[in-house]
């Protein structure tokens, strides 16, 4: 059996909510009670994060897609819906190259498919010598507030709570595999099952004029923007999140 570890939501169809970087399955979990009026949704923690292993590093974004394929046949979950977050959309678009046939519909949630620039590969390199000299903690107090748009929200804290708990290795790990990760846009204008992309007007992490651009260039990509969010629309813009993923995943068939 695969080692990820889950939570199960309500009944139905099932659609999988995937975290990003430093969270676990909790990111979700308000929008999931919402959601599991409507579905079976499923809370995975990704491979080290939360209470799932962390496989031997390095390993790529690939890696990690092959591991959440494999947990999606062990659950013998046929045509998902799945959206990932940020870090999740990435390992959700290696899910569906590894195993497209089970996946319905495929959402980016503050996500891109695109590789990182040679800028944002910079970056990468500067976070993982950060966490080495200062390690994670220190990077969390930066991080995450950069990640909200509304500086005052009531979840700040409880992010920054969950992101303290990031082994450093898993921080390190990660940091390298989403570097190093592949471009998917020529991939996506093949895939053959619904396709949604949803942008936070104030990203400051992924901006919202890359996310239009590649939903144009997508023939059956969905955009949805939500208004006066950030990085993290399932908290600052919660209705609006569960009501634009409920309507994507009902048309998933």
């Amino acid at each position: 059996m695969s080692p990820i570890h889950h939570q199960e939501l309500g009944n139905g169809r099932p659609l999988v909510l995937i975290h990003g970087f430093c969270e676990t399955y909790e990111i979700w979990e308000e929008v999931a009670i919402d959601l599991a009026k409507d579905f079976k949704v499923y809370l995975p923690d990704l491979p080290g994060f939360g209470k799932s292993p962390l496989p031997n590093p390095p390993f790529t974004i690939d890696d990690i897609g092959l591991l959440m394929a494999d947990w999606l046949r062990d659950l013998n979950l046929k045509r998902a819906v799945v959206v990932g977050h940020s870090l999740g959309g990435y390992v959700a678009l290696a899910m569906a190259v590894k195993d497209q046939g089970r996946i319905a519909g495929l959402g980016l949630f503050h996500s891109t498919a695109a590789a990182d620039s040679e800028e944002k590969k910079a970056n990468r390199n500067k976070t993982a010598e950060f966490v080495k000299a200062n390690g994670v903690a220190p990077f969390v107090e930066v991080f995450v507030p950069g990640l909200f748009f509304q500086k005052d929200n009531h979840y700040l804290n409880q992010v920054m709570n969950m992101a303290r708990r990031t082994r450093q290795d898993a921080l390190l790990a990660y940091t390298y595999a989403m570097r190093d990760r592949p471009s998917r846009e020529d991939w996506l204008k093949t895939f053959d099952n619904k396709f949604l992309i949803v942008a936070g007007e104030y990203d400051s992490i992924i901006p919202v004029s890359l996310l239009r651009e590649q939903a144009r260039e997508i023939p059956k990509a969905e955009f949805k923007l939500l208004e006066n969010s950030g990085h993290m629309g399932m908290y600052e813009s919660h209705v609006k999140t569960m009501e634009t993923i409920k309507r994507f995943a009902l048309t998933c068939v």
